[in-house]
């Protein structure tokens, strides 16, 4: 029998346990992003494979349908592998799991209060895995891991590759749509091969692939979008936090402009005027989430002597944010 358990004094409040540190984003209870990302992708593949190439093969012929398939296999078996190295891989700074080198003078001048350990200057605690990033970017809620300079370049191929499969995706259903416009529901080749005679089933048919081929616009929307965004903060030098603190830094010094009576400073680049508006009777100012723009971040911080001029040193003890 093991020692009688210490009495709750009463009034006190029970402090949550303290959870280890993921390993990497599969470990522990399943993402609710993570399986909706899936779940979608494996949808997107099942219906191009069942859907989609069966008619190109008999409507255009072997070597159409071999090329399509070649190409298409090759872009989503490395997604899928990209995308499970990404959610799998542990961008922790060294010192998380004890790997610190006592001889390595970067470590030593910044200190992690919650993981107890020195971290690199680069280095931040991210909340949701319970540990220090070394070349922290950004939380992925689709991956539920980090991304940091250890898994930066495989979590950017991915983003590539992505948009290359949703685009060919849709580029072979447009394919298989035009087909359809230009043989009419009774015609040979792709229309003959759909086994849809009937103008009802011609109708059924088209009317799916529309909605395959709105999904794939609606994916190469969003996907293209934050590819073309870390495009910029590749170009730009930039890493997404470091973009999040210019664009946070800005708005704060377009609030005190409007605080202060004068109009508040352009954005950067063409995406308008400020928003900033002055909060009445004192209240505080809200909170604002800063989007993903392209625009504002080919232009939202200057650069002095290669540093971005928003870039702070966090003292020894104040590592943790």
């Amino acid at each position: 029998m093991g020692p009688p358990a210490t009495p709750q004094k009463p009034g006190a409040v029970e402090e949550p346990p303290v959870l280890p540190p993921k390993r990497h984003g599969c470990d522990g209870a399943p993402n609710a992003h993570q399986m909706a990302c899936s779940a979608l992708f494996l949808t997107l593949l099942t219906c191009f494979y069942a859907v989609v190439l069966p008619v190109v093969r008999e409507g255009s012929g072997l070597t159409v349908w071999l090329v399509l398939l070649v190409v298409h296999s090759v872009l989503a078996s490395a997604t899928i592998r990209l995308y499970l190295g990404c959610c799998l891989s542990d961008p922790a700074d060294p010192s998380v799991w004890g790997r610190e080198d006592p001889q390595d003078e970067r470590y030593g001048d910044f200190w992690c209060d919650v993981c107890k350990v020195s971290v690199l200057e680069t280095s931040k605690h991210c909340r949701q895995c319970r540990k220090c990033i070394h070349g922290f970017d950004h939380h992925c809620k689709w991956l539920d891991n980090c991304v940091g300079e250890g898994n930066y370049v495989a979590f950017f191929t991915l983003l590539v590759t992505c948009t290359l499969l949703v685009s060919f995706q849709a580029g072979c259903v447009i394919y298989v749509l035009v087909r359809f416009g230009t043989e009419g529901a009774g015609g040979s080749g792709i229309a003959a091969a759909s086994g849809t005679h009937e103008d009802s089933g011609h109708g059924g048919y088209v009317a799916g692939l529309s909605i395959l081929l709105f999904i794939g616009i609606v994916a190469i929307y969003f996907v293209g979008e934050l590819l073309f965004f870390h495009l910029v903060l590749v170009y730009r030098g930039m890493t997404t936090l470091e973009y999040i603190y210019a664009m946070k830094a800005m708005d704060e010094h377009a609030a005190a402009e409007v605080e202060a009576g004068r109009p508040p400073p352009p954005q950067p680049g063409c995406c308008g005027p400020s928003s900033a508006v002055a909060p009445s009777d004192g209240a505080p100012r809200p909170k604002k989430m800063v989007e993903i723009n392209p625009c504002q971040a080919l232009c939202v911080a200057e650069k002095s002597n290669g540093k971005l001029v928003h870039h702070t040193r966090v003292e020894k003890g104040a590592n943790s944010v």
